[in-house]
């Protein structure tokens, strides 16, 4: 008799175990769905962590720092890259991370020649007459700061983000159908 108390009590504490555990999982996946498994979620996130004005800031300081000594300072570069022009690739990375559409970084093409114009319209501004070896001077630097902006105004590590969301997904889903 006492033998089956203990083999009954064992499973009880067992079974018991097993339940907290899977109670346990299943509460963390409920409140994964409804927070960074949520597109929505964790794009509110993004923009309120104040992401996209920091990367906005880093950007136009470094395009600053290469800018600097053909007297295109901050202030111009803040004029040209806006929060919005950085605000579009990192939700397109948001997007590309839960599956609603895919990664577009900024158009390195578009950008170089809109940077061109600019220099060119700048330079003329103050005076200076651009030639054309000047101006392919100015082609190549614009075609060096697109493709840092194009390359850096993104969220990091997309595909391992992508990969956790395609894979625990599911099994939230399938923890909110068993509660």
């Amino acid at each position: 008799m006492e033998k089956k108390q203990k083999i009954r009590k064992i499973l009880c504490t067992v079974f018991s175990f097993l339940m907290s555990i899977t109670l346990f999982v299943t509460a963390l996946l409920s409140v994964l769905h409804f927070t960074l498994l949520d597109r929505d979620y964790f794009a509110e996130k993004v923009e309120k962590s104040g992401y996209i004005d920091i990367l906005h800031q880093k950007l136009v300081d470094e395009l600053a720092n290469e800018g600097y000594v053909s007297g295109f300072n901050e202030e111009f570069f803040a004029r040209i890259i806006t929060t919005d022009s950085v605000k579009g690739p990192v939700l397109s990375a948001v997007d590309k991370i839960y599956g609603t559409g895919e990664y577009k970084s900024a158009p390195k093409e578009e950008l170089a020649q809109t940077l061109t114009d600019v220099f060119v319209k700048d330079l003329e501004d103050r005076g200076v007459t651009v030639d054309d070896e000047q101006k392919k001077h100015i082609e190549g630097f614009a075609d060096e700061c697109a493709e840092y902006f194009s390359t850096s105004a993104r969220l990091p590590f997309i595909s391992i983000g992508e990969s956790l969301v395609r894979n625990v997904k599911p099994l939230a889903k399938y923890a909110l159908i068993f509660t």
